[in-house]
């Protein structure tokens, strides 16, 4: 049995072993994306990563050299970080 891509041949156990193998991934995946809920996942830790970046992001000196703080402070705050 040849793969798709290439022209080796594989043993029909291996082939199918990981066939199988890559559906019940696929489907466990699946079922996921299906189960995810938007809504829920916006958690503490998120908000507190927001938070750290808005103050501690690394071009933040150099935007406010360039533009002035008021521009830079409304960048990371309204566009880049923005309230989850």
């Amino acid at each position: 049995r040849h793969t798709a891509d290439t022209a080796v041949d594989v043993p029909d156990i291996v082939a199918t072993t990981l066939e199988d193998a890559v559906m019940a991934h696929l489907d466990l995946y699946l079922q996921q994306v299906s189960d995810y809920d938007a809504s829920s996942a916006t958690t503490n830790h998120q908000k507190e990563y927001v938070q750290y970046r808005k103050a501690n992001d690394p071009a933040k000196p150099m935007l406010k050299a360039l533009y002035g703080a008021p521009y830079t402070d409304d960048l990371l705050e309204e566009v880049l970080f923005p309230s989850i």
